[in-house]
Order: C-alpha cells, then sequence, then structure tokens
C-alpha cells in the first residue's frame, strides 16, 4: 500500500519541506498575477465601454437640443405666418441657427460614417427649410409691405 501511496503523490512527496512552501507560494504567487493581468484587462475593457456609452449619451443630449430647437424654429415659422411680426422671424433664425449648431457637433462625436451622412442629410434639409423660410419672407414682404417684417 505504500508504494501505491507513494506513486500517487509523485514527486512531491521526496521534495523537502521547505521546497515544498516555496513552490505552494510560487504557484499561490502565479495565481494572484494572472488573476491581477485578468482583472486589469477587464477594466481596461469596462473603462472602454463606460467612455463609449458617456460620447453616446453626449450625441443623444445635441440630438435632443436640436429637436427642441427645432420645434422651436417651426412654432416660429407658425406664428410668423399668422403675425408677420420681425420678433418671429428673429427667433426662427436665432433657433435654427441653434439647431444646425447641436447637429454638427453631434456629428463631430459620432464614429460611423453612416450616422454622419444622416446627419449631412438632416443639415441639409434644414437649410433647405431656412431657404424657403426665407423666400417666403421676402414674398411676404414684397406682398405686404409693412414696418414690421424686417
Amino acid at each position: 500500500m505504500s508504494e501505491k501511496t507513494a506513486s500517487r503523490s509523485g514527486f512531491f512527496a521526496n521534495l523537502k519541506i521547505g521546497t515544498k512552501i516555496f513552490t505552494g507560494f510560487t504557484i499561490v504567487l502565479v495565481l494572484m498575477a494572472a488573476l491581477g493581468a485578468i482583472s486589469f484587462l477587464s477594466s481596461k475593457r469596462g473603462s472602454d465601454s463606460l467612455e463609449a456609452y458617456s460620447q453616446q449619451g453626449e450625441i443623444a443630449e445635441l440630438t435632443a437640443e436640436a429637436q427642441s430647437d427645432l420645434v422651436r424654429a417651426r412654432l416660429a415659422v407658425t406664428s410668423f405666418m399668422n403675425s408677420g411680426e420681425t420678433t418671429d422671424v428673429e427667433a426662427f433664425r436665432a433657433a435654427d441657427q441653434k439647431v444646425q449648431e447641436d447637429f454638427e457637433a453631434a456629428q463631430g462625436s459620432m464614429q460611423t460614417e453612416a450616422n454622419q451622412e444622416k446627419v449631412q442629410q438632416i443639415l441639409s434639409n434644414q437649410r433647405s427649410y431656412s431657404d424657403l423660410f426665407e423666400y417666403f419672407v421676402s414674398l411676404r414682404k414684397q406682398r405686404i409691405p409693412s414696418s414690421r417684417l424686417p
């Protein structure tokens, strides 16, 4: 039976106690180093993901602001159509400028080219809308000469 016990424990049974302790600490040290490396890599990946999430949050915030300003611009157009007031034209221009700034800032933060192209299309549509509004203002000015119009 002693032969079976000795063969099961193999070379470890023949080592001195100091060597066994040193081997045990070395194994623990190697495992701790491996765990540290895995933790570091996992932390780095988590940090990168958090940074990407933060950037997406910024884009969402800028887009929401742009949408709010777009609604303000459209309300100014509606108000101008009803009243013809200069203040409505100025409100439209201010809101339109803010829409363009917000979308351009969001576009600069975007990583994918497809998303950047979509924002470019939105900006192009917004510029067309602005140009048409300015044309409408000039037509209204010709039709109704008034001190209220710019």
